[in-house]
């Protein structure tokens, strides 16, 4: 059974994945100067990952695990963001 105040957070986060998710697709639709398409897509790749760092924390609970285990997850997180930027931004040239 979820309390009420863990409820609101449950609630609260989910709009704040659906407002991301919205935000993405307009920033994915509406990259209209070409020249700026690197940007879009790195804005779409952080924004993916601040939802990844959301669901992990508030609905799988992960915030209520070890401190260790959060920082494992917030690091292998932030690698793996990073990898993924650097791949994009390297490939490129």
């Amino acid at each position: 059974m979820i309390i009420g105040s863990t409820r609101r957070v449950i609630i609260l986060v989910w709009l704040i994945l659906v407002l991301a998710t919205c935000l993405s697709l307009w920033v994915g639709e509406n990259q209209i100067p070409v020249t700026r398409i690197g940007l879009a897509t790195s804005v779409v790749i952080a924004l993916a990952l601040i939802k990844i760092r959301l669901v992990m924390h508030y609905l799988m609970e992960v915030r209520t695990a070890p401190l260790v285990l959060r920082r494992v997850l917030d690091a292998w997180l932030a690698l793996a963001g990073g990898a993924i930027l650097s791949i994009y931004w390297l490939g490129e040239a």
